[in-house]
């Protein structure tokens, strides 16, 4: 029977984004551009290694810094100053009812959270936007919660669908577990205004659902203070919440995996309880985080030189993608074609009109990889790569 159980198992689908990934390494055409992954590159279309992370890292090795377990919270430092990062002014306000571990990446600290969530506060189900993140979905239902998808944006008006996201939280069962994209919107790269919300904050707190927010990009949309406004914003309403903020993005140490889960409770007697709670399912998921992506980032943040230089290096990056974001808006329009709605969307995705069909052809005709939901990261265009783009859309949009 356990030999029958082996030959019954289904394969399953690989990942879509690192699918592309995989089949953009493996193309051996010369000219071909990733606009799949989400990574930041530079304008030569490489991984920047930035200069306080280098820096940083020289000071690591003449320290000569050990690499050992560290504790299953990962590093009490980095998980401090990384408080600061998240919370900026609001903190003084909240530090006291703030829990905060180190996480393996942002994936690591939603896990946490929907295991958390589900396992610790009794929530039944997690809803997440439609679209967003796939990996949103995996991680709520290997958590056991009930998978649900609130609406966020509708493909054929190209708008934000505020009140029909509204009147779906406020029909979830109480306590459930809403997952918030803080700022990036990932994929469609539209973010709530003000007046929206407000509106879902009300509905948040009307039926006590517990709010993670997922901040992947902080600095890579409007700027490091201005992309972690929301949940700011929440921390001032007094009720708990929960972020799972990623510096694998922002310091472009990806294969790192450094990432922080901060969990502002009630009152300051539930922060040693739910930190408990957080590390009984760190020690079964993965035990303890990883050294040196931590080491890192806490010796730019401990540093007020390093760290004028990563928000500064980081700035640039951001502002490059904006500009390559309207220079693509721009000369589609210039060759007869518009991709609606991209020049109202921030941070390193466009979520376009393309088909999935569309998406194949671009890959398949001019090695010019999307995801197959018509996104792309538009970090992936630079000046020498730009006009292949253009031409390669209109290739397919107007053959």
């Amino acid at each position: 029977m356990l030999i029958q159980s082996f030959k019954n198992l289904p394969l399953l689908p690989n990942d879509p984004i690192f699918a592309v990934n995989a089949r953009f390494r493996a193309d051996q055409r010369a000219q071909k551009v990733n606009l799949g992954i989400g990574v930041g590159l530079n304008d030569v279309g490489a991984l920047p290694v930035m200069e306080a992370v280098h820096e940083a890292e020289v000071f690591l090795a003449q320290e000569r810094v050990p690499r050992g377990y560290l504790p299953m919270a990962g590093s009490d430092r980095y998980a401090t100053l990384t408080q600061s990062l998240v919370f900026g002014e609001v903190l003084p306000e909240i530090q006291s009812r703030v829990t905060s571990i180190q996480t393996v990446g942002g994936t690591g600290g939603l896990t946490i959270a929907s295991h958390f969530a589900r396992r610790a506060l009794g929530a039944r189900v997690g809803s997440v936007s439609n679209p967003t993140w796939g990996n949103h979905l995996t991680i709520l239902q290997d958590a056991g919660l009930e998978v649900d998808r609130y609406p966020y944006f509708s493909r054929e008006t190209k708008t934000l669908t505020v009140d029909a996201m509204v009147a779906h939280l406020k029909a979830l069962p109480e306590q459930s577990l809403v997952v918030l994209h803080a700022s990036c919107h990932n994929p469609t790269g539209m973010d709530l205004d003000d007046e929206g919300f407000n509106q879902v904050v009300e509905v948040l707190l009307q039926k006590n659902h517990i709010p993670l927010f997922d901040m992947a990009y902080q600095g890579w949309g409007l700027g490091v203070e201005e992309d972690a406004r929301r949940v700011r914003e929440y921390a001032k309403t007094g009720h708990p919440l929960i972020v799972a903020a990623s510096n694998s993005k922002n310091f472009s140490l990806y294969g790192e995996r450094v990432a922080s889960l901060h969990v502002v409770c009630p009152s300051e007697k539930e922060a040693p309880i739910v930190r408990s709670h957080l590390l009984r399912f760190v020690r079964g998921i993965y035990s303890n985080p990883p050294t040196h992506g931590a080491l890192v980032v806490e010796t730019v943040l401990a540093s007020p030189e390093l760290t004028a230089s990563w928000r500064t290096e980081l700035e640039s990056y951001r502002l490059r993608v904006a500009q390559m974001r309207q220079a693509f808006v721009t000369k589609g329009r210039a060759l007869g074609f518009e991709l609606k709605n991209v020049d109202q969307q921030i941070g390193l995705f466009a979520l376009t009109d393309l088909t999935s069909e569309q998406i194949e052809a671009l890959a398949r005709d001019y090695g010019v990889y999307g995801v197959p939901n018509g996104r792309l990261c538009l970090a992936g265009l630079n000046e020498h790569n730009l006009d292949y783009v253009m031409d390669a859309f209109k290739g397919i949009l107007h053959p």
